[in-house]
């Protein structure tokens, strides 16, 4: 209360939340518009990204969940693993069948679309997820270790490299077609149009 009192600029979340005068966003409305979000590129792109998440934000309560979601701080104490967990169970009766559901998902990082095929189509369809021209895959992330772990680890003789600085690229090639991600797996060939 005091610090809301010594406030002169108000945020979205000072104003009443009076529901009868606030249409509320459905889930499968707010997953088909941040899906839209994910697809838009090119040209103005940033300002159709912009006018879509303005129309997504109608109410304050929703507003602050939904930033957080795509900013990726939700904080609700779940991590992916633990929903490949509960996928497992929930659709093949058993948490020995998530190692399928993990590497579906290493290959096709759309948690909702691996989701969506295991709900559809079953175990045996996630299975058969290969990996696919123009679908990233997520990336494995090396951690600093001192030089006596690694040679410990991996004995003697061995043969080391230093690290580069530089970007990791994830780099698709089919015939003359080349397209490149980031480490988010984001497609970013357009920032390297000599090269795709």
């Amino acid at each position: 209360l005091i610090l809301s009192k010594k406030k002169k600029q108000k945020s979205i979340f000072d104003f009443e939340n009076d529901s009868s005068k606030i249409d509320s966003i459905e889930i499968t409305e707010l997953y088909a518009e941040l899906k839209k979000i994910a697809k838009t590129g090119g040209s103005g792109s940033h300002d159709v990204k912009l006018g879509i998440l303005r129309g997504l934000m109608k109410d304050p309560l929703e507003t602050k969940y939904l930033l957080r979601i795509i900013t990726s701080t939700l904080r609700v104490g779940v991590s992916t693993q633990t929903i490949i967990d509960g996928l497992a169970v929930g659709f093949t009766g058993t948490k020995e069948n998530r190692d399928y559901i993990e590497n579906a998902y290493n290959l096709h990082p759309d948690l909702g679309e691996v989701t969506t095929i295991l709900a559809l189509k079953g175990l045996e369809e996630i299975k058969k997820i290969r990996i696919t021209y123009g679908v990233p895959i997520r990336m494995m992330l090396a951690s600093r270790v001192p030089y006596v772990d690694i040679i410990n680890k991996l004995g003697s003789p061995m043969i080391a490299e230093y690290k580069l600085d530089g970007e990791r690229l994830q780099i698709h090639k089919q015939g003359k077609t080349i397209l490149l991600f980031s480490r988010r797996l984001l497609d970013i060939s357009e920032q390297y149009l000599d090269v795709c």
